[in-house]
């Protein structure tokens, strides 16, 4: 005799089981949602309804502005989201998962409307794909979004930065990021900060900035940071900056550079007065003339007498001639003395 099994607890048994199929279709879903390279990336797609005729996503509005995920050189996965238009009442649960190839790596959930996760990973990523799962009054929807990973990589800093002098200008070289996935050098633009200056320099497509008019006496100090240009596939997020790099200057004045221009210049100052002072006092007080060699016999046998005889003839006559009244060899050295007299004074005639 079979058991009569009331009508509600029939209607209750198969709504149980249709949940159940339900859940276990969403969980799979979920499970190999990597698997599911069909669907485009950058678009938002209802995979999953309550029911055909569920019109629970149109009371609710989301875009990709309400979420954001990163893929830093760290091998660190960031996302974040914030849905503060749903009701109090909404519930919604955040699945990022990270792919390699068709397979999931890692999954991480979260149960928040408004978050953030971070994820370490080992492997490469070759897409990022993030499920919410929302809902409200026994309607739910689950949207889906795909990320290609070059998309959302955030560049490392630029490499091997540089600096040297030329003439007045001061020359920055670097080499370009190692990428994750594959960026040109046309692709990336660069910003430069210079210490102690208040504007950032803008390069595009090359690797070096010249900076004119600067000081080869100063010290410079130099950090670059870089990300994938306008209208080029890729994440527009800047990078990290660059280690600080310091261009030490050509010319420093150390301790014994000042010594030496200290005392240096004023000895050779010194120098080149003494050498004026010694020309000027030559001009000033010019030696005086010795008498000519044939006439020092005479002025070394101190004669006075004949000097005295010249000096009063030179009286008499007026300095004009040799008297008449000296005779002979006194008359010969009083001629000697008077041109000894002229050739030393040039003004005296006995």
């Amino acid at each position: 005799m079979g058991v009569m099994v009331p009508l509600f607890l029939q209607v209750a048994w198969f709504s149980l089981l249709m949940f159940g199929c339900m859940y276990t279709g969403l969980e799979a879903t979920v499970t190999d949602v990597c698997g599911d390279d069909d669907k485009d990336p950058g678009e938002i797609i209802i995979i999953l309804q309550s029911s055909p005729t569920n019109t629970f996503h149109k009371q609710i509005d989301i875009s990709s502005t309400n979420f954001n995920c990163l893929l830093y050189p760290t091998h660190e996965v960031n996302c974040s989201w914030a849905f503060q238009s749903l009701e109090k009442t909404a519930n919604i649960t955040t699945t990022v998962s990270i792919c390699h190839g068709g397979k999931t790596v890692q999954t991480l959930e979260s149960k928040t409307s408004i978050g953030s996760n971070s994820i370490l990973f080992e492997k490469s990523v070759t897409h990022l794909i993030l499920q919410f799962n929302i809902s409200l009054h026994s309607q739910w929807d689950v949207y889906y979004y795909k990320y290609e990973s070059e998309s959302i990589e955030v560049l490392p800093p630029p490499l091997n930065v540089q600096g040297i002098f030329k003439d007045s200008d001061l020359l920055i070289t670097w080499d370009p990021p190692v990428c994750q996935i594959h960026c040109e050098v046309g692709s990336l633009e660069y910003e430069l900060f210079i210490k102690d200056q208040e504007k950032l320099k803008y390069v595009k497509s090359q690797l070096y900035y010249t900076e004119p008019n600067v000081d080869p006496t100063q010290s410079y100090t130099v950090t670059i940071r870089t990300r994938i240009r306008e209208f080029y596939h890729g994440s527009c997020h800047w990078s990290d900056w660059s280690q600080p790099v310091t261009i030490k200057a050509t010319f420093q004045l150390n301790a014994e550079v000042i010594i030496a221009i200290s005392v240096g210049i004023p000895m050779i100052l010194l120098a080149l007065l003494l050498v004026v002072c010694q020309r000027l006092s030559k001009r000033l007080f010019p030696p005086i003339p010795s008498p000519a060699p044939r006439y020092m016999h005479v002025l070394q046998n101190n004669d006075h007498l004949f000097c005295d005889l010249a000096a009063d003839a030179a009286i008499v006559n007026g300095g004009n001639e040799v008297p008449l009244s000296i005779h002979g060899p006194q008359r010969q050295k009083a001629q000697v003395l008077q041109e000894v007299k002229v050739h030393t004074t040039g003004d005296i005639k006995l």
